[in-house]
Order: structure tokens, then C-alpha cells, then sequence
């Protein structure tokens, strides 16, 4: 199975003049996008003596554990397509950068193909430990008190007035360089570096051909039953130049 989607080129468009008419008929061209299926699942076999001395409901928690593990393969099936954005920042040894995503931000916004859907952040966990150490460590967050008239006021010192103290509280921000932000602990580490992204939504492509399901074969001669869960989906890229990767070293952080 494949599914097939066209890409419409740009279109150029030129001033008018009152009462003359518009010949100017454009050469409409496409690029086919081809988007080939995956099929992915997993099987677990449990005897009837094992079900029958687990007073918990244990088929019901595999089944869920099963399901669980399809989506995290799906996940980490769709960061993989972060390497094969047209551009980015970074290589396999620098320290994640938080400019990096204001720099993806502002050239996203200035694509020559204007990008379609909201844009969004996805940080492996230990390049986000990076930006939280560099924020939680400046000195901007915190009040100042300023001696005026009529009054003694509490100020914000500096720009990034608050932020450190999110940090140190929650240790999560959801949103930062105008770009929602997002932790996906199913980004592949390799060689001790891994790939965040900063993307406009559209980028990439993913859709069901089957939806995952669960289906239970009983198994009499084994005196068992198999609990088998699938689903076949596609993923790709619609455009490379509408996300941007960070490439960075990803050693498990001690402080």
C-alpha cells in the first residue's frame, strides 16, 4: 500500500490594472509525496496456569503493556525522520544550544515556502536537561526591589522575568521561542548523541492504514492463549524545509 499525496508548487501573482484583463495563466506542477506502509506489532503468549495462579487481571495489564509498546515504536519511528530535515544546528558532540530554537523559529517564519501549521519543539530528555541548567542558571528570573516614588516597587530583574523560578519549580516549560515544547523519551540516543526538532506540524505526515488492535488466539494443545496486537501506518515527510533538527551530544546527565 501506498498513499500518495501532490505538493502544489508556489504561484506568482502580479499588480492589476482596472478594466484590463488577467491573462496571465500559471503552469500548474506538483511533486508527488509517496508514503509507503509499516507494519509493526507484538505477541505475548500466557499459559492457563499462569493466569489461573495471578489473582490480578493479567491479561488485561499485558494487553496494555502491548499497546503501550506499539505506541512508543510509533513514536520513535516518527523522531527518526528528525535527521532528515533539509537543515539544522549542531553535530553529535556540541552542547544543546537554547538559540537553536529561536534561530529555528525565525527562519521557519521566514521560509520562501510559507510553512503550514503551528509549529512545535521535540527535545530528547537530556538536551532539554541542557536548556533547564542554562535558564535555571541565569540571573534574570528573580524580583528586585526599586526604591522610587510614590512607593517601594518589586520589579522583574532583567528580560526573562519568571522563568528561572519555573524551572527550579517544575523543571518543565511548555513553551518557550514561541514554539510549544514537547519531551519524547523515545528519541534514539546513538553513540552517545541524539536529534530534537523545531518543525512546523505539517512537516511530517503520519496516518492509520490499520488502526492497532488487539486479537486473542486460543491455543488448546499448549494449553495457552496468544494476545497479538498490530497496526499498519505510514510516516514520511511532506517538506524538509519546514523543520528545523538539533543535533547534540546526549550523555546521560550527573548534575
Amino acid at each position: 500500500m501506498t498513499y500518495n499525496e501532490p505538493q502544489i508548487a508556489t504561484f506568482s501573482v502580479i499588480k492589476l490594472s482596472q478594466g484590463v484583463d488577467l491573462s496571465q495563466a500559471q503552469e500548474v506542477t506538483d511533486t508527488n509525496i509517496a508514503i509507503t506502509h509499516t507494519e509493526a506489532g507484538g505477541q505475548v503468549v500466557i499459559t492457563d496456569l499462569a493466569v489461573a495462579a495471578l489473582r490480578d487481571p493479567i491479561i488485561r495489564r499485558i494487553g496494555e503493556g502491548l499497546a503501550n509498546s506499539y505506541s512508543n515504536y510509533v513514536d520513535n519511528d516518527l523522531t527518526s525522520l528528525f535527521s532528515g530535515l533539509d537543515a539544522g544546528f549542531g553535530t553529535s558532540t556540541s552542547t544543546f544550544a537554547p538559540g537553536w530554537l529561536g534561530a529555528a523559529h525565525s527562519r521557519l517564519l521566514n521560509a520562501t515556502r510559507p510553512i503550514s501549521g503551528p509549529m512545535v519543539t521535540i527535545l530528547q530528555p537530556y538536551h532539554w536537561h541542557d536548556i533547564a541548567s542554562d535558564v535555571a542558571a541565569l540571573n534574570t528570573g528573580f524580583f528586585r526591589r526599586i526604591v522610587g516614588t510614590p512607593s517601594i516597587n518589586d520589579q522583574p530583574g532583567s528580560s526573562v522575568a519568571g522563568l528561572s523560578e519555573d524551572v527550579w519549580r517544575n523543571y518543565i516549560v511548555g513553551h518557550l521561542f514561541g514554539t510549544d515544547v514537547l519531551i519524547d523519551p523515545t528519541i534514539s540516543i546513538s553513540a552517545s548523541a541524539s536529534y530534537s526538532a523545531t518543525f512546523a506540524r505539517d512537516a511530517i505526515i503520519y496516518f492509520d492504514y490499520v488502526a492497532p488492535h488487539m486479537e486473542t488466539e486460543r491455543d488448546a494443545s499448549l494449553r495457552s492463549t496468544e494476545l497479538n496486537y498490530s497496526g499498519v501506518y505510514g510516516r514520511g515527510e511532506r517538506d524538509g524545509t519546514w523543520g528545523f533538527y538539533s543535533q547534540a551530544d546526549a550523555t546521560a546527565p550527573t548534575s
